[in-house]
Order: C-alpha cells, then sequence, then structure tokens
C-alpha cells in the first residue's frame, strides 16, 4: 500500500449587527467555497513533485506541536538538522521545501500576541516574507495559515532553516504549530 499524507483545512467566519431596530439588522456568513464568496481550502497530499496532485500540495514530512513561549522571548524552530524538533515519528525534521505553516495561538484573547517570521534573527529561513531583516514578521493575535508556491519555500540546512516566532508580551503564551513540505 502506498503511503498517503492527506489534510485540508478550513475558515468559516459569521458575523452579524443589530441596531437595536427590527429594520436595521445585518447578517454576513463566510464560508469557504460557499454562498458566492469562492477561497479554496488548503489541501495537502503525499509526494515530493512540485506539481499539484489533485488540487493539492505535495509533502512528504510535518511536524506538529504546541508550544509555550516565555514572556520576551523567542522560540526557533529549526526546520533542518536539530534533534529537538522531531516529527511524529521521532525523526529529526530535514525539510528543503516547506509547503504550509500554520501558527495559533492557543487561548487567544485578541491580545495576546506573537510575531513570526525571520526578525533579523540569525540564519532564518526567508519564506513568504519577502527577506530577513527585523521587520520581516507577521504579527498573529488569532492565527496564520500560509500555503506555500507548488515548489514550497526553500530550506537551507544551517542557514536558513530556523522560523522563529517571538513572544514580545510580558506573559508566556502557548502556540500550535504545524509545518508540512518536503524532506
Amino acid at each position: 500500500m502506498a503511503a498517503t499524507i492527506t489534510g485540508s483545512f478550513a475558515v468559516e467566519g459569521r458575523a452579524f449587527y443589530s441596531s437595536g431596530s427590527a429594520v436595521s439588522t445585518l447578517s454576513e456568513r463566510l464560508q469557504l467555497g460557499r454562498l458566492g464568496f469562492d477561497c479554496d481550502s488548503i489541501k495537502l497530499a503525499y509526494g515530493t513533485a512540485d506539481t499539484l496532485l489533485n488540487g493539492a500540495l505535495r509533502v512528504n514530512d510535518w511536524y506538529a506541536a504546541i508550544h509555550t513561549i516565555n514572556a520576551a522571548s523567542t522560540l526557533s524552530l529549526d526546520l533542518s538538522g536539530s534533534a529537538t524538533y522531531k516529527n511524529p515519528f521521532g525523526v529529526t525534521l530535514a525539510f528543503t521545501k516547506l509547503k504550509f505553516v500554520l501558527v495559533s495561538m492557543i487561548a487567544p484573547d485578541g491580545a495576546k500576541v506573537v510575531k513570526v517570521g525571520p526578525q533579523n534573527e540569525s540564519n532564518a529561513a526567508q519564506l513568504w516574507f519577502g527577506g530577513t531583516g527585523a521587520t520581516a514578521y507577521e504579527s498573529v493575535y488569532w492565527h496564520v495559515a500560509k500555503g506555500g508556491p507548488i515548489a514550497g519555500w526553500t530550506i537551507t540546512a544551517g542557514t536558513g532553516d530556523i522560523l522563529p516566532i517571538i513572544n514580545p508580551g510580558g506573559a508566556a503564551v502557548d502556540v500550535a504549530v504545524f509545518l508540512a513540505g518536503v524532506k
């Protein structure tokens, strides 16, 4: 039997506004692929090719974990070569291409924030940020999910293989991280 990886991610949002009178009520609903707003969910399939497989990005390895990041501290996820970070089978991560990144706050409150991205950290991977300088990051109050190009973002062991997640706040935060790519 051939090995497979299957993943799908969906988003649904609902918003309601009421002015307090029966005449002024507005209801909006946004759901992926429904109600006139077409937004594809990101799909993953097993493989290493730089082509889609039935509309899915091909990956052959992934990482999933929940991390606590102390106040004013940095989590530096080593995407290739550190024995600290392993896939679900206990194998050290050795990504050469990253194709999907999900970082989600645990118990978000809209005030806690982490900064995901290079941020001038040593050996940081550029990913979708267009650079590695101090302003190359995305503030995450709730979650961020990024599907990469079909070929993936390049990970270079030893020089461009760190994904920094910085907690600039005064209290520890918990984040869930899911990464998928090619080793």
